[in-house]
């Protein structure tokens, strides 16, 4: 299995990303996995000389594809699209030659699908690529929120694709049979919701999908469902919002504690539960977020990410390619008729 590491995409690039490739080959010594990293060379060298001494030592783990150029995280995809000779895009290019088997990156994320969609296509019936990402639970289950930002508009059949892929998703990287399917709404009822949300749930009440029924936002976290299906639009609010949540709830914590300095003797104590909930809430457990619909396994890493994250976006990136994710989809969209 050969992924391929955009080293120079994200806010942390290059370090955090040659550190996370080496977490992941030292946690999985018998792994079969290598990893082609795409990034400038000098920079690579100059940036972070000892994590690059030690991906060089790993040659037979880790192979370097020298690039010329960088998609900046805040570039408009169709200047990205034309940057043949950067790392996203020469890595791109290494998947769709057959060179590399998935590939990751925690860069520009529109430079990703726009690139994603003219290198390595999309799978035949799909009309829409979908972002998913996992979504805390705080009653342990697996939750994927889809679509986080690759569709604003979307059709009652997208919707449905989406789904499709979802569930299969789930069953591929985490064993999960059967996956629960919400339909995110303003109430529980058939009838709430606007067009779009009411086409959706006669076409996903229809389908072979363990449909559920619409859900709310109250719901998401709940475990209810485990895949909550919607538009990008509505998606990427509600993953930035949660986002929002998660950065200054420990900053309202602090805040608290130092107008009473009694309050940290509490703290002594409630520090493991504050450590469990941080990892639950932690983007950097569930890697990145998959780009489905795409002919090859494609996990976008948040912009932040760090080693942790990662190592993760590759475990993820390896097991979907495995399980034979993409083939799963395909399969299933061969009983899918067109619009």
């Amino acid at each position: 299995m050969r992924i391929v590491v955009d080293a120079q995409g994200g806010d942390n690039a290059p370090r955090e990303i040659l550190k996370g490739v080496l977490k992941f080959l030292d946690e999985n010594r018998e792994s079969d996995v290598e990893i082609i990293l795409t990034g400038n060379i000098k920079t690579l060298e100059k940036e972070c000389p000892v994590y690059f001494k030690r991906c060089e030592k790993r040659n037979d783990k880790i192979t370097i594809v020298n690039t010329e150029d960088i998609v900046k995280m805040d570039e408009s995809p169709s200047i990205a699209i034309k940057k043949s000779k950067s790392s996203m895009m020469v890595g791109l290019n290494l998947v769709r030659e057959g060179k590399g088997d998935a590939f990751v990156s925690a860069g520009n994320s529109g430079a990703v699908m726009a690139g994603a969609l003219l290198k390595i296509g999309r799978i035949h019936g799909i009309h829409r690529p979908a972002l998913a990402t996992i979504m805390p639970s705080f009653t342990g289950s697996i939750n994927l929120l889809i679509d986080v930002g690759a569709n604003v508009d979307t059709k009652s059949r997208n919707l449905l694709e989406f789904s499709l892929m979802a569930s299969i998703y789930l069953k591929s990287v985490f064993g999960l049979e059967n996956p629960k399917i919400g339909l995110l709404s303003i109430g529980e009822e058939a009838s709430k919701g606007n067009r779009l949300i009411g086409e959706s749930y006669e076409l996903l009440k229809s389908s072979s999908l363990n449909f559920i029924g619409n859900v709310e936002g109250n719901d998401i976290l709940t475990g209810r469902a485990n895949v909550v299906v919607c538009d990008g639009f509505v998606g990427n609010a509600i993953l930035k919002f949660g986002e929002g949540i998660v950065k200054n709830l420990y900053k309202l914590l602090m805040k608290e504690m130092k107008k009473n300095p009694l309050s940290f003797i509490g703290l002594i104590f409630f520090l493991p539960v504050l450590a469990k909930l941080k990892k639950i809430l932690d983007y950097a457990e569930y890697g990145g977020a998959p780009l489905l619909g795409i002919k090859k396994p494609c996990i976008i890493s948040h912009g932040r990410s760090k080693a942790r994250a990662v190592k993760n976006a590759i475990r993820v990136a390896n097991e979907f390619a495995i399980n034979k994710g993409i083939e799963s989809i395909e399969k299933e969209m061969l009983g899918f008729k067109g619009e």
